[in-house]
């Protein structure tokens, strides 16, 4: 194949979403250079030879190579096969990414620090990396700093001042995740504590930010707001009388900009709610939006569920109804509740809000409802006793799922509702412990029935002796992951509702009855005659052949997750950068 048509399918492959293709990368991506031949496909093989290629570039300084390289290794992070690449291949990619930082200054073209951006946040969160990020950080640090006091303006330049800020608040957020377990990656930035903090207070107190520049202050925020998590109580607390100060001193934004970027930007992306803003500190930096305008949508389905949304038609209304309604039967029928709700428990009827997406969620729910803390939507039962109260599960539309229409955890958030109306007596967290498997368990199963396709996929990947037994599954707590969880509790509710019926009704009762420890003993005794029982099950576990190929191959291409970054901080005149580069 002509060098030509290599590069353009390169660059063609780079473009594509799952709904459409966007418009080319920037016109210096273009420079062909005839002798270099750049991978026209995804595997080691040829990652391995771009790496060695773009080494090679750096080692002879050639800079239109060097381009197309880190064009093609970028793509690669979205496209190519991880798994596959070896110790060395790593090692080789990061003897490159110092030769690469070593080499860069401030002075070199935006497109380039551009990449060096985007290769740190979409190569060094991963365990192959994360203790290398450490030396790069400097590089980093430097480059933004001093591209945040260039006086150029260009597309490109904004391009590369948002990917670096990106980098700082996407590793600060990676660090903090429990699920990528890597505390080198958290020690890394830490260690950059106040060079980091500097940087971004400094940048708050001195820019002139111009009429259009409020997407560089909102995502400065955001970056703060991420790497504020991952610092500790007393240092939190000097980072927000930080802010505030360079936020009183920005007197050419207006008190509504500074409210909007401060809340929209910082606040909620500390994940904190309208009740932070009772802090003195903080009152006259905040604001809210009004409900009536961000959900103006009301609809009845029944005496007991009604729900507020963003922008649902009324088929849609409907069809969300119909879904939440559909599953009360099996619910009832299962545990036997005779339909009674429990002693004192005032929750006559359950308020479904749903976003357009998880953006307008995370936006919003904080300042208009107080939810503080870091998920993809929840169920709040409040206090059941009190007559005035009104349980509320907080949703959005899958806008990753379109054209199909999906409303996010709807029905397994609604069997929240229905186990702490009928089956659990007081608010969340009454009793004590060993309840998450059963919350979560239930609402698993009542909502996905006979088939979980990630619970098949796990047990793919698992051999036989690596199995929970029940005592652990009971046991299980929030932060012991989402597998141990949801999948975990599924099974275990799943096994009961086909093996024994009757104990799992009978593990309803002392629940009722606000009788803790009846419900231990009667747990107990359900551990005791089970614990074989359930790993035989497991064993004979019905798994679907489409599962265990669909394991062997991981989805393409490999996005920035969902929850990671917000849409609404994307600059509008970036978008469709935004969408090419990162196949959003």
């Amino acid at each position: 194949m002509h060098i030509f048509f290599k590069l353009m399918l390169v660059a063609s492959l780079a473009l594509l979403t799952a709904c459409q293709t966007q418009p080319p990368l920037p016109p210096s991506s273009h420079s062909l250079v005839t002798h270099l031949e750049i991978p026209d496909g995804y595997s080691s093989s040829q990652f391995s030879l771009a790496v060695s290629q773009w080494k090679k570039s750096l080692e002879q300084r050639q800079e239109h190579p060097l381009k197309q390289q880190l064009h093609y290794l970028r793509d690669y992070s979205y496209l190519g096969p991880l798994k596959e690449l070896s110790e060395q291949d790593w090692s080789q990619f990061d003897q490159a990414m110092t030769l690469f930082a070593d080499q860069l200054t401030s002075a070199a073209d935006f497109e380039q620090q551009q990449m060096f951006a985007v290769l740190l946040f979409r190569y060094y969160f991963r365990a192959p990396l994360a203790d290398k990020l450490e030396a790069h950080l400097p590089k980093l640090i430097s480059l933004l700093d001093a591209i945040n006091k260039s006086p150029a303006s260009s597309q490109a330049k904004d391009i590369a001042q948002w990917e670096m800020i990106r980098a700082f608040g996407l590793l600060s957020k990676y660090a903090k995740d429990k699920s990528q377990d890597r505390p080198n990656l958290k020690a890394a930035l830490l260690k950059e504590q106040e060079s980091i903090n500097q940087l971004f207070i400094n940048f708050v107190a001195s820019h002139s930010f111009t009429l259009n520049e409020s997407w560089l202050l909102d995502n400065t925020l955001w970056a703060l707001a991420k790497f504020y998590r991952l610092q500790a109580e007393e240092q939190q607390k000097h980072l927000d009388d930080a802010l505030f100060e360079a936020l009183e001193q920005q007197t050419q934004l207006t008190r509504e900009e500074r409210q909007q970027s401060f809340t929209y930007g910082y606040l909620v992306n500390t994940f904190r709610g309208h009740s932070a803003c009772n802090d003195a500190s903080f009152k006259s930096l905040c604001t809210s939006a009004d409900i009536d305008s961000v959900l103006p949508i009301q609809h009845s389905c029944s005496d007991s569920l009604f729900i507020r949304a963003e922008s649902l038609t009324q088929e849609q209304l409907e069809s969300a109804c119909n879904k939440l309604t559909s599953q009360e039967s099996h619910f009832h029928t299962l545990l036997n509740t005779q339909r009674q709700p429990v002693v004192n428990d005032h929750n006559k009827s359950l308020r479904v809000v749903i976003f357009d997406r998880w953006s307008q969620y995370h936006k919003y729910s904080p300042t208009l409802f107080d939810i503080n803390t870091d998920n993809g939507g929840m169920y709040i039962e409040g206090t059941p006793s009190d007559p005035d109260n009104q349980a509320t599960f907080f949703s959005f539309e899958a806008s990753w799922l379109l054209p199909e229409h999906v409303i996010w955890n709807l029905n397994h958030e609604y069997v929240h509702y229905l186990d702490g109306r009928f089956v659990k007596y007081g608010g969340f967290k009454h009793f004590p412990k060993q309840m998450v498997w059963w919350s979560e368990g239930i609402a698993e199963y009542i909502a996905k029935g006979n088939h979980h396709s990630r619970v098949e996929k796990m047990l793919t990947k698992l051999e036989q002796n690596d199995y929970l037994d029940v005592q652990t599954i009971v046991d299980t707590e929030y932060p012991d992951g989402v597998e141990r969880t949801y999948y975990w509790s599924y099974l275990l509710i799943r096994y009961l509702a086909e093996q024994d019926q009757p104990t799992l009704v009978k593990l309803t009762q002392p629940m009722k009855g606000d009788f803790y420890k009846g419900y231990q003993q009667a747990l107990n005794a359900m551990v005791s005659k089970h614990s074989t029982g359930f790993q035989e099950w497991l064993k004979q576990y019905p798994l679907n052949s489409d599962t265990q190929k669909e394991n062997q191959q991981e989805k393409l291409p490999r996005k920035i997750g969902r929850y990671d970054y917000p849409i609404y901080l994307t600059p509008v005149h970036l978008t469709q950068y935004a969408k090419g580069a990162h196949q959003k």
